[in-house]
């Protein structure tokens, strides 16, 4: 039987060496510095992982990593997300963000990238329907357009 389960873990990969670090190492190396970046501690606030999800996007604003949508499935059923998570590499903590503004629908296997300090998320597509919409998340207000 094929395995089709989500992880909810965390793997860097080390370019000057080409090795693979798990998220257990990098908490060692964290808890040393153990300090919270200037946008988590502004506009989250702390929590779990986010649940084990696919098709999400990853975007890197300066220390952080910005997590938005994905899906899960759970038997025959699908659920997707437009929840936006981040996970401060200064402290190695997590934490979940409230945003405001134009509300959109839940989405995975969309593109983003990082500029400034804005993530443009683009297209996707939900149980029911393909995206050709692009919206903007600013990450000084959390606020989307």
């Amino acid at each position: 039987m094929k395995d089709n389960s989500r992880m909810n873990v965390v793997w860097v990969l080390d370019t000057s060496t080409d090795t693979w670090i798990f998220r257990k190492e990098l908490l060692i190396e964290a808890s040393k510095s153990s300090k919270s970046s200037d946008l988590c501690i502004k506009h989250t606030k702390r929590s779990d992982p986010p649940c084990p999800r696919g098709s999400h996007s990853a975007s890197i604003i300066g220390d952080d990593i910005l997590f938005f949508g994905g899906y899960r499935r759970l038997g025959h059923t699908q659920k997707d997300f437009s929840d936006v998570h981040v996970l401060c590499l200064k402290s190695w903590e997590w934490y979940t963000i409230e945003t405001t503004g134009i509300n959109h629908q839940a989405r995975s296997g969309h593109q983003s990238v990082a500029l400034d300090d804005k993530i443009y998320i683009m297209g996707g597509w939900n149980t029911l329907e393909q995206f050709d919409d692009l919206h903007v998340l600013d990450t000084k207000s959390f606020c989307w357009s």
